[in-house]
Parts: C-alpha cells; structure tokens; sequence
C-alpha cells in the first residue's frame, strides 16, 4: 500500500536513486550476487543511516520511505529487470542479473 501523503524531504527519483545504488553496492560485494532478502533489508537500514530522510520533519530511514512511496522492498525489485526475486524453499533470495545487460552489448544490428 503507497501512501499519497507526501510531506518528504527527497523526491521519489532521489530515493529510487538511494536506493538502487544500496542495492548494487551490497549485491556485488556478495559471493556470486544473491543475498537472502531479510539481510539485505538489514544491510540497506545499516548502510543508509548517514542519510537525512525525514517525512513531517520527523527523522525516518530509507526503508521506511521505500515502504510509504515506492511499495516495499518486494515490489520495487520487480520494477527492475536486474534484480530478480528467487524462491529456493529454504527463503528468499535477491540476486543481481546482469546477464540481461550483458547478451545485447555486443550485438550488433544489421538491416
């Protein structure tokens, strides 16, 4: 559920942005990119404690924003084609997919 109150002190593209770059820091330092989706979570309120984010004039983390504006962590990464959601059974897993980016680089169009 996204709430339409919006009273932030970043916009929705700064925290996307935030967000985005959190994610792929903790992704890539990962041993083959995949992580379990609540240490992620854990890892992002860690690493985004030195950002300001404030809604009413009320400090608030970047987790939190991410839940109010953009839908939770879930559903924002399946805005992404790069991000994947995986289910083993034993839980979740986020992994980053750059495979997608990487088989068209080097394509080449001809007509």
């Amino acid at each position: 559920m996204v709430h339409r109150n919006y009273k932030w002190n970043i916009s929705i593209e700064e925290g996307q942005n935030h967000i985005l770059r959190i994610i792929k820091e903790i992704l890539k330092e990962q041993k083959n990119q995949i992580i379990d989706y609540h240490e992620l979570v854990l890892l992002m309120n860690n690493r985004s404690k030195q950002l300001t984010v404030t809604n009413n004039k009320k400090k608030k983390s970047l987790i939190n924003f991410m839940n109010s504006n953009l839908g939770g962590l879930t559903q924002f990464i399946d805005n992404f084609n790069f991000l994947l959601l995986i289910d083993d059974g034993k839980g979740i897993k986020v992994q980053l997919n750059e495979m997608d980016s990487l088989l068209f680089n080097e394509w080449i169009y001809v007509e």
